[in-house]
């Protein structure tokens, strides 16, 4: 059986174009109108990163609907909710790109440009689309910058028992491309998308798409100029590629087109770093608990389950996963790149995952020759209110641990008072800052709330 899978994307552009779209998409219905086994998903989303649109602007807007597409008119602009075909291809030997197809009954679980899942509804200011602004007492939560600078000093605190490479793992495999923020507009609230798949398939060595695969193979790679460590990673791993095609060159029938060898080298590649994710990476990170409790360890059963939805919970994107911003360290101790890099990200010690964030990444993050930087403090707790995630003592709620009455919970150590400092309540903290200073769970890199974050996606 074939199934036809219809995935709906808004667009800018300009009337003309839209008219144009609506007949040839209208006539392409009508083509598959016969067809058995064709359904529609589809996504209202903004894809231009600076025009967001509000639920207010469309409630003023003149929408225009069909079977199979949807015109917004705002101003001068006109965003059309355009139609594309996608075929799954049943038996299919190689995953797609952008992780499409991978369930059989769910096409788009864990694809790219999907709207992230929810652990708790969103807790925008107006409810659907403001960011959260207000405590609990109604006054003005404190600005990020407020609480960067109270509660994440730049304190060198060195892991005593894992390296770098722990932190670069991390940040390769969930490093695709450069960040960017994608809003959907739903039915009640604001949502957002996440650009990339939601599995370890090695998409950050091959791209979310035919497009950027061509591109990755044929040009330059701008993704490993993030941070030194990257840069190697992302060498070792193109490297195994292409060393794994020439053995299978050797092995399989010299027949065998070059589009299987790349794949089949992908394939194992994949399983790789899945190897390396679960088996080396998450114990650290979780513990051993952790992993026995949710099956994660070799030997228990991992038999295909189609009601396992793998979409990324909102709260683990935006804030849970980016503990990882604590780990790295001030200075990488190389003077050459490639073999000196590799030695120091198994030699150097990470940073302890804790509230202490380096003064590089606070103060000079992206830093431009007239000396202006961004903290990364700031634009995550930033981007947890634009994102509506509730508060962090709402998470512990939710994930059934014991809320936070008073700043002196030994739950946090010795950050009561830099957390007092700046918060009214314990119910403001963001939970980017209050998943960090947790004190970690037995075992483990992380505090309970990240670590019961990481059990319910990864």
């Amino acid at each position: 059986m074939k199934v036809l899978l219809l995935v709906c994307i808004l667009t800018v552009v300009s009337a003309g174009e839209a008219d144009t779209e609506v007949n040839n998409i209208e006539a392409v219905i009508k083509q598959r109108d016969d067809e058995d086994n064709n359904y529609v998903v589809c996504t209202l989303a903004d894809a231009a990163e600076t025009s967001q649109i509000s639920l207010e602007d469309i409630s003023k807007s003149s929408i225009k609907r069909s079977p199979s597409s949807v015109i917004i008119s705002l101003d001068n602009a006109i965003f059309f909710h355009r139609v594309r075909f996608i075929a799954c291809q049943p038996g299919a030997r190689y995953r797609t790109m952008d992780g499409r197809c991978n369930n059989a009954r769910w096409q788009t679980w864990g694809s790219t440009n999907q709207p992230f899942r929810r652990f708790l509804d969103p807790a925008y200011d107006d409810g659907k689309f403001v960011p959260r602004l207000r405590g609990v007492d109604g006054h003005p939560l404190p600005s990020p910058r407020a609480v960067s600078v109270a509660v994440h000093p730049g304190t060198d605190s060195p892991s005593d028992d894992s390296t770098v490479m722990v932190m670069q793992w991390g940040q390769f495999w969930t490093t695709t491309s450069p960040e960017l923020p994608s809003t959907q507009v739903g039915a009640d609230t604001r949502e957002q998308l996440n650009l990339l798949t939601a599995f370890v398939d090695a998409s950050n060595v091959y791209g979310l798409s035919e497009d950027q695969l061509s591109h990755l193979r044929n040009g330059r790679d701008d993704r490993v100029n993030v941070f030194p460590g990257l840069s190697v990673l992302h060498t070792v791993f193109v490297r195994e590629h292409n060393r794994l095609v020439k053995e299978l060159a050797d092995v399989m029938p010299s027949t065998t087109p070059d589009d299987v060898l790349f794949e089949e080298a992908r394939k194992i590649v994949s399983a790789i770093m899945q190897q390396i994710t679960y088996r080396e990476w998450l114990p650290i990170i979780v513990g051993p608990l952790a992993m026995r409790k949710y099956r994660l360890t070799p030997g228990y059963s991992f038999r295909y389950n189609f009601t396992q939805n793998p979409t990324i919970y909102n709260v683990f994107a935006s804030a849970a996963f980016r503990y990882g911003h604590s780990t790295i360290p001030h200075l990488l101790k190389s003077s050459e790149i490639w073999t000196p890099c590799s030695k120091a990200l198994l030699k150097d010690r990470r940073q302890e995952v804790n509230r202490f964030i380096n003064s590089g990444l606070t103060e000079h993050l992206f830093e431009t020759s007239d000396n202006k930087g961004f903290d990364i403090v700031s634009l995550n707790i930033q981007r947890g209110r634009d994102h509506g995630l509730p508060s962090y003592n709402s998470f512990r709620k939710a994930c059934r641990l014991p809320e936070v009455t008073s700043f002196d919970d030994s739950v946090f150590g010795k950050a009561g008072a830099a957390l007092r400092s700046v918060y009214r309540s314990p119910d403001d903290i963001d939970v980017f800052t209050g998943a960090v200073a947790e004190e970690h769970v037995s075992d483990g890199a992380v505090g309970p709330s990240t670590g019961l974050s990481h059990w319910s996606t990864v």
